[in-house]
């Protein structure tokens, strides 16, 4: 399913992001 790939692509990027800035996810 296309979805599905959009979505997994979302999950990464959300925790590529928590990993390269955590300073920002606390708030």
């Amino acid at each position: 399913h296309g979805d599905e790939n959009k979505l997994y692509h979302l999950f990464v990027q959300k925790l590529a992001e928590r990993h390269t800035r955590p300073a920002i996810v606390e708030y």
